[in-house]
Parts: structure tokens; C-alpha cells; sequence
């Protein structure tokens, strides 16, 4: 059985990846999991195309949840 994959999104690179550090070491190796932030220009914001490269990294047959931070970044 696989376990569902975890994508954190946040308008900052340093949060998402902070958050992430996190949640490994809760879940630790055995989780898929993925994240993304900023706009891809340096600056805060979110990313179309970063968060399905999140989603594709972390993709399982049980499924990806994806976890937001502010309105906004659930609509891309």
C-alpha cells in the first residue's frame, strides 16, 4: 500500500521548504513529498508550473495532498 504524497505551496521559498524540513522529519522517507514558493523570479508569490512540478514529484497512486498558505495560492 502507498501512502499519499504531501505537496507544501507557500508565497515564500523559505517557508515552503522550512515547512517541508518539518513534515519529514514527522513522516520521514516513506512519504512522497514536494514543495514550492515564490514566483520564479526571486520575489513572493506562487507558480503554476512549479506547483505541478511539486505535484509530479511527490505524485502517488493513493494520492497528493496539498497544502496551501495564504488565498490565492489554492486558485493556480
Amino acid at each position: 500500500m502507498s501512502n499519499v504524497g504531501i505537496v507544501i505551496v507557500s508565497h515564500s521559498p523559505l517557508v515552503a521548504e522550512g515547512t517541508a524540513d518539518m513534515v519529514r522529519q514527522m513522516v520521514g522517507d516513506e512519504v512522497p513529498l514536494a514543495w514550492c514558493g515564490g514566483n520564479g523570479h526571486g520575489g513572493l508569490g506562487t507558480s503554476v508550473e512549479a506547483i505541478m512540478g511539486a505535484i509530479d514529484k511527490a505524485w502517488s497512486e493513493a494520492g497528493v495532498a496539498i497544502l496551501v498558505d495564504l488565498g490565492g495560492a489554492e486558485t493556480n
